[in-house]
């Protein structure tokens, strides 16, 4: 689901065709940009265009709409700011996941949502388009994350968990980050962006959430570049239209005075691919899933 998300397009669907994924349904929120155009210059897209707003229909939105237009196999849930990434994924596609996950009987995925930046000033990233952002916003930071069990009933969307079950208990729920370290926002991380097609899973249950489902026992990357191009004004925009009703975006503007700001954290890591997060533990992947999913070699890397 997007609104004008021209910026992002090109990329967002050279990515994913790269893991093996052929047809992409999107769901047009009110675009007045390029981004109609652009989708039907390319192949194997179904465009929706739905104006409902989404602060109060996001997961009603994706849950019906994916089910009237799709029949079977799995979902992969993404937003137009994010690249999904896979453990030891050299050589392999979605689809040798997904094999994985119907050979073990799961019904889902948990992701892990990183948000990726710059060490450099806003003045002069925000000219750079996605294709220069994905590139170089390759700066990540593990400060100020706080881990939850599953289960823990303390988390907010609980309720909708309840009856799922998660086959590796090392797999958290997890909350801050970057985005907690320098904007004091207790955002989630974790959620459920691939999720079979089945009848009596209920997807979108919550926008971080399917309920009815048995996770797998590792876990995938999402890689959020939130703050690539022009973000602030987007986020002005945003509050000007009184898109959201959280107040995220009025918070991160409050901090961002001006084109001078940087992403200056305690620590930050410079990223690699996946399998660094897991070796990190902020991914979690099972003896099972590396048995089926070992490491390429680095010297057999791209050949």
């Amino acid at each position: 689901m997007l609104k004008n998300g021209a910026y992002y397009i090109d990329e967002l669907l050279t990515h994913h065709r790269a893991l093996g994924i052929r047809n992409f349904l999107f769901i047009d929120n009110g675009s007045d940009d390029r981004t109609r155009e652009m989708l039907a210059g390319h192949p194997y897209i179904t465009v929706v265009i739905n104006t409902l707003p989404v602060a109060t229909h996001e997961a009603l939105l994706r849950s019906q709409i994916a089910r009237r237009f799709i029949k079977g196999g799995w979902f992969l849930f993404v937003d137009s700011d994010e690249l999904i990434d896979m453990v030891n994924a050299t050589g392999r596609t979605f689809r040798d996941y997904a094999r994985y996950c119907n050979d073990n009987e799961y019904d889902a995925v948990v992701g892990q949502c990183l948000d990726l930046f710059s060490d450099l000033p806003l003045s002069e990233t925000l000219t750079w388009d996605y294709a220069q952002s994905i590139q170089r916003f390759d700066r990540y930071s593990l400060n100020a994350i706080k881990d939850f069990s599953y289960h823990d009933p303390s988390v907010g969307f609980s309720w909708f968990l309840r009856n799922n079950t998660v086959s590796n208990p090392q797999i958290h729920l997890k909350f801050g980050g970057i985005r907690k370290e320098l904007f004091g926002e207790n955002c989630a991380l974790t959620n459920h962006r691939m999720v079979k097609n089945a009848p009596d899973i209920e997807i979108y249950s919550h926008p971080h959430c399917s309920s009815n489902i048995r996770c797998a026992d590792f876990t995938l990357l999402l890689r959020h570049y939130k703050f690539a191009g022009n973000f602030a004004e987007r986020e002005r925009a945003q509050v000007a239209k009184k898109v959201w009703q959280h107040g995220e975006d009025r918070n991160r503007i409050a901090v961002v005075q001006d084109s001078s700001f940087r992403f200056a954290c305690k620590q930050a890591y410079r990223f690699r691919d996946a399998s660094q997060l897991a070796e990190q533990n902020f991914l979690t992947c099972s003896k099972t899933f590396y048995e089926s999913f070992p490491p390429v070699p680095r010297s057999q890397e791209g050949s």
